[in-house]
């Protein structure tokens, strides 16, 4: 919780994990362009910044990704 209120000490910030999301979102765009489909893993908090970031390009996805073990999110872009 306290990451989340800005205490990042001997860690990666808030505001440097957003920016990390939105690196990681222009790549799965473009390997998604370019292959058609991609698989993302990682964990409920990065999910969740890079759905945002997914969203906030235009792509629909579900209203919540998911936080639990094995949970997942399909997107996908709304210019198909």
């Amino acid at each position: 919780m306290l990451w989340l209120l800005g205490y990042s000490k001997n860690s990666e910030s808030l505001k440097e994990s957003k920016s990390r999301a939105l690196q990681s979102a222009n790549i799965l765009i473009e390997l998604a362009d370019k292959h058609g489909r991609v698989l993302f893993v990682g964990h409920g908090v990065y999910n969740r910044l890079l759905a945002n970031e997914l969203k906030s390009m235009g792509w629909s996805g579900p209203k919540s990704p998911g936080s639990k073990y094995w949970s997942f999110g399909v997107y996908g872009s709304t210019k198909i």
